[in-house]
């Protein structure tokens, strides 16, 4: 108990307020005391003039004589006599202090002077049955001493009282409830120092108070507390055991603490102790020669990043570290630990995807310049295919016998010419993948370029009892762009719209100057649609939305590949929105840098 701060605390508690009660009755117990004496030091010195003056007194001579001799047998030490008209009869002795009119305004019995050493009091005529007022100078030196012996004795007494009661009740609360609370406390740090053995800590069952109770929900919290951490612990012990990545923990002396199957696999052992023996694993970082272990690595507190593991036997393999170093609360380390992740597989990968890409890359080079070349070796053949056709079809070497002829130089003819249509396609396409592409750029008036551009497709709509409609803005401006090419986009998104277009179907084409300074197009169609899995296909090149050998449309599947790659060299951009079964919608968009003001436009923005 002695070791207890509470304990202590309590008891100081206690004694200070037995004390300050104590001292408070003391007070009025010594203040009481005090009259007591002054109140007998009154009496004895009234006796003593009442028997003197009441047997020996006569004439004012006489009193004052008799008086002097009570100076020597008793405590009164002086005083003065007075008339019952208040008149001074004399003194003898010690002449007091205070007058009889000083007394009557007092209106007090007696009064201590002198430093506390004489006591001075008034004794009338009604109180000694003499003819005469006295007023006694009484020796009160005794007073003062008797009085620090009462508080000596009272003091100690209380002093006695107050160690004893505190003294008791440190025993008592001590015995039933502090010392239970320290072996709780006791309990309750070797507990947290020792979660996994909690239980081993919990206490006797034996009390039937609220003491108890708690002690009762304490054990139960220990044995509760032991089990989950047991558990938990486990668990994770379990799961960090068996994960794929490797576990790695040291101390501050550079000892292996621990290490999962994962990193006991990675360095080549089987056990801790056999991999601690070895000094294993190393660890080398950024291509220098120099083997580090994990404390070494960590010395800057941290290290996440590319390493070679060596192993045993030499075995290196590639892998990702995050490692940290534990400190305590001072700030020196304890603990280093770092989880570490074999990328030796995704290396391989990496290397085998890095080098079927500089293979695609090469293929797709090569395929380009095959189309490049053989676009070039077949446009000369077929330039002398429509050259010659269109000789015989207009019967410019004089007429043709047979009307048939003239009718297959027309096939001829047409069929030249659209696969001459489809080659320039081909050979496009193949200079924007190999980068070759330039754009010979103009100013132009799109609406121009549009309405040229619907007059190419007029005809097949016609045939398929297709209405066009336009949209186009009134004051739209000109554009700065290559003006083959803005038509070609045209022409094929246009040539798509009407191609999958049933008859008696319908196109819309608008075209406007976006709040932002961008151009806009807009082409809607009301023919089959897109289905939402073949909106991604597209946008490749030679592939269509519909990939059967026995599809209704046919075309090269360069329709809107094309485009789009010539509206992106522009830096526009091409979106297709379609449902199956209700249409399609293609936006360009030409950026506000190719939309040049005209005058009428300037003007409308400064009126």
């Amino acid at each position: 108990m002695t070791r207890c701060r509470l304990c202590w605390r309590i008891t100081l508690a206690v004694f200070v307020a037995i004390f300050v009660v104590e001292a408070v009755i003391l007070v009025p117990s010594y203040q009481n005391y005090q009259r007591d004496l002054l109140a007998r030091l009154d009496e004895v010195g009234r006796g003593a003039v009442t028997a003197s003056f009441a047997l020996d007194g006569g004439s004012d001579r006489q009193l004052l004589d008799v008086g002097q001799t009570l100076t020597r047998v008793s405590r009164l030490t002086g005083g003065a006599i007075y008339t019952p008209g208040g008149t001074v009869i004399g003194t003898f002795g010690e002449r007091p202090e205070i007058t009889l009119e000083t007394f009557r305004t007092l209106g007090a019995p007696g009064v201590r002077n002198g430093g506390g050493e004489r006591f001075e009091a008034v004794w009338l005529p009604a109180e000694t049955g003499l003819s005469v007022i006295v007023i006694g100078r009484l020796d009160a030196s005794h007073i003062g001493p008797e009085l620090r012996a009462f508080l000596v004795r009272i003091g100690g007494l209380v002093l006695l009282i107050s160690v004893f009661v505190s003294a008791v009740t440190m025993v008592i609360l001590g015995r039933s409830i502090l010392l239970p609370l320290l072996t709780i406390r006791d309990n309750l740090v070797a507990a947290h120092d020792d979660p996994a053995n909690a239980d081993r800590h919990t206490l006797p069952e034996k009390r039937n108070d609220e003491l108890g109770e708690v002690i009762v929900k304490l054990n139960e919290l220990l044995r509760r507390v032991s089990k989950t951490y047991r558990e938990e612990l486990a668990s994770m012990l379990q799961m960090v055991d068996h994960s794929a990545d490797a576990m790695l923990v040291y101390d501050t002396s550079g000892r292996v603490v621990y290490a999962n199957q994962a990193c006991l696999a990675l360095s080549g052992f089987d056990e801790l102790e056999q991999m601690d023996q070895n000094g294993l694993p190393r660890f080398n970082k950024g291509g220098d020669t120099q083997l580090l272990k994990l404390t070494d690595l960590l010395d800057d507190g941290a290290y996440s990043g590319e390493v070679t593991l060596m192993g045993r036997y030499g075995r290196a393999v590639p892998c990702l570290i995050s490692g940290a170093r534990l400190e305590a609360e001072n700030g020196d380390p304890y603990r280093y630990f770092a989880s570490i992740t074999d990328i030796s597989e995704l290396k391989t990968a990496y290397e085998y995807l890095e080098r079927q890409n500089m293979e695609l890359t090469a293929s797709s080079r090569a395929k380009s310049e095959f189309l490049a070349n053989m676009s070039h070796e077949l446009r000369t053949p077929l330039n002398a295919i429509i050259g010659f056709s269109e000789i015989i079809r207009t019967e410019l070497k004089g007429p043709i016998g047979n009307a048939e002829y003239r009718d297959f130089s027309n096939h001829i003819h047409e069929s030249g010419t659209h696969l001459l249509m489809l080659i320039d396609d081909i050979l496009d396409l193949s200079k924007i993948e190999a980068g070759q592409f330039e754009l010979d750029e103009e100013t132009i008036d799109p609406r121009e370029a549009i309405d040229s551009c619907l007059r190419l497709v007029h005809g097949r709509a016609e045939a398929h009892r297709i209405t066009i409609e336009t949209r186009i803005d009134a004051n739209i401006s000109t554009l700065y762009v290559d003006a083959r090419k803005f038509k070609q986009i045209l022409i094929n998104i246009l040539s798509n719209a009407v191609k999958f277009t049933p008859d008696d179907g319908g196109v819309r084409v608008g075209a406007s100057c976006l709040p932002t300074g961008e151009f806009a197009i807009e082409i809607v169609d009301t023919g089959v649609g897109i289905s939402e899995d073949d909106l991604a296909r597209v946008f490749v090149p030679f592939v269509q939305s519909d990939g059967s050998l026995n599809r209704q449309y046919e075309g090269s599947g360069l329709g809107l590949p094309l485009p789009k790659s010539m509206v992106e060299l522009h830096g526009g951009a091409l979106t297709l929105d379609s449902r199956e079964g209700e249409g399609t919608t293609v936006t360009v968009v030409f950026p506000a840098n190719r939309v040049q003001r005209n005058s009428t436009d300037d003007a409308l923005a400064v009126g």
